[in-house]
C-alpha cells in the first residue's frame, strides 16, 4: 500500500520520487549533466554558467529551461540582497535617530524614521552654523 506524504509543494506516495516543482513552474527543472557543478546546487546561478549560457547560440529546449530558471534564482536573490541592504539602512537610521522611549511599541514606519532623519539633520546643520557664529 503506497502511503501518501503532503511535501508542501506536492503529494508524493511512497512508491513514487520526488522531484520538487518550483513555485512559478508548471513542470519541474532538470538540468542536463553536462551543466552541473560539482561543488553546488546545478540551479545557483553563478557567474560562469550564466557566461556559459549566454555565449551559447544554439540551446536546447532543456537548457533554456535551465537558463531561464538561472535569470530568475539570480533575479531574486539581487532583489532580495536589495531589500535586505534598504532594511540595514533604515536600521541603521533608526538607531542613530530615534529616542526608543518616544516608539514604545516599537513599531516606526519608514517615512517616520526618514522624517526624524531629516530634523536630525537639520538639528545639526543648526547647532553648526550657531558654533560658528560663536566663533566669530
Amino acid at each position: 500500500a503506497a502511503q501518501a506524504t503532503n511535501t508542501g509543494s506536492s503529494v508524493v506516495t511512497s512508491s513514487q520520487s520526488f522531484t520538487p516543482i518550483r513555485p512559478h513552474s508548471t513542470s519541474p527543472v532538470t538540468p542536463s549533466p553536462q551543466l552541473k557543478s560539482p561543488d553546488s546546487d546545478p540551479l545557483s546561478p553563478t557567474p560562469a554558467l550564466l557566461k556559459k549560457f549566454k555565449n551559447a547560440r544554439n540551446l536546447t529546449a532543456e537548457e533554456k529551461k535551465v537558463y531561464q530558471e538561472l535569470r530568475r534564482q539570480s533575479h531574486i536573490t539581487a532583489e532580495q540582497r536589495r531589500r535586505g541592504s534598504i532594511k540595514n539602512g533604515f536600521d541603521h537610521l533608526q538607531s542613530l535617530v530615534i529616542n526608543p522611549s518616544q516608539f514604545p511599541s516599537g513599531k516606526i514606519s519608514k517615512a517616520t524614521i526618514l522624517e526624524k532623519t531629516i530634523d536630525h539633520i537639520h538639528q545639526q546643520h543648526n547647532e553648526r552654523d550657531a558654533r560658528e557664529k560663536r566663533l566669530n
